[in-house]
């Protein structure tokens, strides 16, 4: 892969680069400017690189080495998430590639790139095959910008504030200065992670729950039957025996977490609590019949020996 610029200055004729990018021919030019030298389809690593050889005309380099100028441009959003291993990225499969150029730069979107010009030009972090990658929380704030979608919003910033490490002080303030945190969901989402909820599914059934009127339940806690520890219930009506259960299977990455799940569900059945299991998918799109069997189990109780039960945390 090569920049138009650099073939000519190596000494390939502008004939020569012309004949061989033409239908058919033996090399392409996906975007303006940028030559690739062969004629099949691009491969991932090639759409990140003729992305930054877009935006800086010249061949899409590595990470700049220490003491070497910055790079000029970093590739960010969800294709940064994609390179930065976020499970969550791997649920859009990013069909356009953010770049972030310097403000100086005239720079204008292309095809599949979308160019970001920006005052606070990004350090660079080592994303995925040695690319300059926007850090994970500016690639966060990006990808949030065009997501269309405020249900996979939730389960990005769930991942990246939990297992990722990123700062909940610091993507509220970042989401806030881009003028994002008043988007659907998002302000939402913020709380929940204040608040300490552990999951997208958590999330949704504390609004259903808490929007319907139902009795407040425990979310959370730690139950123990008989001072030996059952588990950890979403939410637990401790006068009625009733315990929700969100089962989301996308959180079971291996056979391992199957079983364990399969071994979870068996012993909370043998209690005798009444055990309403509902997937994420049930509550986004039947909340009406999760509230009503809910609310049949609380009139239908005390269910379990609740003498017995006993609740920590």
């Amino acid at each position: 892969m090569a920049a138009h610029a650099q073939l000519l200055a190596a000494g390939v004729p502008a004939a020569t680069i012309r004949d061989r990018c033409r239908p058919g021919g033996r090399w392409q030019r996906p975007l303006p400017g940028v030559v690739v030298l062969h004629s099949g389809p691009l491969t991932g690593e090639e759409r990140y690189r003729a992305a930054l050889c877009y935006a800086t005309r010249r061949t899409a380099s590595p990470l700049p080495a220490p003491g070497r100028a910055p790079a000029e441009a970093v590739i960010t959003g969800a294709a940064a998430l994609m390179l930065h291993q976020v499970r969550a990225a791997r649920m859009c499969g990013p069909q356009m590639i953010d770049v972030l150029v310097p403000y100086r730069r005239n720079v204008r979107s292309r095809e599949w790139v979308r160019v970001y010009r920006t005052r606070r030009f990004p350090g660079v972090a080592a994303g995925g095959r040695g690319l300059p990658v926007a850090p994970l929380l500016r690639a966060t704030v990006d990808a949030v910008r065009h997501a269309p979608d405020p249900g996979w919003v939730r389960g990005l910033l769930h991942e990246v504030v939990q297992a990722r490490g990123v700062s909940l002080e610091e993507l509220g303030a970042e989401l806030r200065s881009e003028c994002l945190g008043t988007r659907p969901g998002v302000a939402q989402v913020l709380g929940e992670l204040v608040a300490g909820t552990r999951s997208p599914g958590e999330g949704l059934a504390r609004r259903v729950v808490e929007g319907a009127g139902l009795p407040r339940p425990l979310w959370k806690p730690r139950l123990y039957v008989g001072g030996e520890f059952l588990c950890v219930a979403d939410a637990y009506w401790a006068r009625h025996g009733v315990l929700l259960d969100v089962d989301s299977r996308a959180q079971y990455f291996s056979v391992a977490d199957w079983e364990r799940a399969r071994e979870r569900h068996r012993r909370l059945e043998e209690t005798g609590l009444w055990v309403v299991r509902v997937t994420p998918g049930q509550l986004a799109r039947e909340p009406g019949r999760v509230v009503a069997e809910v609310r049949a189990a609380l009139e239908a109780g005390p269910h379990g020996p609740l003498g017995r039960v006993s609740v920590r945390g």
